[in-house]
C-alpha cells in the first residue's frame, strides 16, 4: 500500500516487481515494452521501404546434445552474441550475409524447451537465400537448420515481433528450473535482443515503473513512499478492485487550537 510523501495518506496499491529475465512476469512486462517502442519505428521503414524490400521471419539453431549441461547454455549463447573481443554467430552472418545499406536486423536469443538455444531474426531487406544461409550457419555453428519465411504487414508482423521481443522463451513450458538459472546466468551482462542496420536506436530508455501518482487527498504528485505490506486477503480484494478508497492519515497535531483549525481546513 503507497503513501503520500506530503500528507502521509495511504493511497493505492503498487505491486512490487523483481525484474528478473527469469520472472515470467516481469519478463512479459519487459517484452511488451520494447515491442511498442519498436514497433512504430519498423512500420515506418516498411512503408518506405525500396521496390523489393520486404520483412522476414529468420530462425537460427544451435546443435543441441542428448544431455543439456550449464556448460552447453552458457557457450550457446557465447556462440550466438559473442563475447569481448569476439564477435558472435549472428554478428558475422549480419555483415556476410544479410548486410546491405539500408537493411535492418533485430535479433532476439531464447532458450527453447529442451534446453535448445536459438534466435529469432526480424530482417529488413532485399530477398535472403535459405540454402545459401543455411550452408554459411552450418560453417560457422555445425548447425544448418534455418528458417525464412515473409512477415507481411499486419498480424504478421505483430506476431512476429513478439516472437523476438519475449521473454528468454517458453520458459514456463520447461519442467526442469535448473534451465531457467542456466539461462539467467548464461545472459547475464549481455543484451539478448540486439539492433543492427537501421533498426539502431529502436529500443527507447525503458519508463521508470514508479511514476508520480497524484494523491486523491491533497493533490501532491510526488513520488509515492512505501508503506505497509498487504496481507493475503486485501491482495485478492485489490484484484478484483474491491479493496476499497484510499484512507486519510490522521492528524498528527497536537491538541489545542491548531489542531482544530487542521481537522477543519482537511474536511470536505
Amino acid at each position: 500500500m503507497g503513501t503520500c510523501s506530503e500528507c502521509h495518506s495511504e493511497v493505492e496499491p503498487r505491486q512490487n516487481h523483481c525484474d528478473l529475465r527469469i520472472c515470467p512476469t516481469c519478463a512479459r512486462r519487459r517484452s511488451q515494452r520494447l515491442y511498442h517502442a519498436i514497433l512504430p519505428g519498423i512500420v515506418e521503414l516498411y512503408k518506405a521501404r525500396p521496390a523489393g524490400w520486404r520483412l522476414r521471419l529468420v530462425t537460427l539453431t544451435l546443435w543441441r546434445p542428448a544431455l543439456v549441461t550449464p556448460g552447453y547454455i552458457r557457450q550457446s549463447y557465447e556462440t550466438l552474441l559473442g563475447v569481448p573481443g569476439k564477435q558472435g554467430a549472428i554478428t558475422t552472418a549480419w555483415r556476410s550475409r544479410l548486410k546491405v545499406p539500408g537493411a535492418g536486423l533485430l535479433v532476439g536469443a531464447e532458450t527453447a524447451p529442451g534446453g535448445m538455444v536459438h534466435a529469432h531474426c526480424l530482417y529488413f531487406g532485399p530477398w535472403v537465400d535459405k540454402q545459401e544461409l543455411s550452408s554459411y550457419w552450418r560453417t560457422k555453428t555445425g548447425a544448418d537448420v534455418v528458417d525464412v519465411r515473409e512477415v507481411k504487414p499486419g498480424a504478421s508482423l505483430r506476431r512476429s515481433l513478439q516472437e523476438v521481443v519475449k521473454y528468454c522463451g517458453n520458459l514456463m513450458k520447461i519442467t526442469d528450473t535448473e534451465y531457467l538459472v542456466w539461462t539467467f546466468e548464461a545472459l547475464r551482462g549481455k543484451r539478448r535482443v540486439r539492433e543492427y542496420g537501421v533498426f539502431l536506436g529502436l529500443q527507447k530508455a525503458e519508463v521508470d515503473e514508479v511514476r508520480p501518482a497524484e494523491c486523491p487527498i491533497c493533490g501532491c504528485t510526488s513520488q509515492l513512499d512505501h508503506g505497509r505490506d498487504l496481507d493475503v486477503s486485501q491482495v485478492a480484494l485489490w484484484r478484483l478492485g474491491k479493496l476499497g478508497r484510499p484512507t486519510r492519515a490522521p492528524c498528527t497535531w497536537p491538541a489545542g487550537p491548531w489542531r482544530n483549525l487542521a481537522v477543519a481546513a482537511e474536511t470536505p
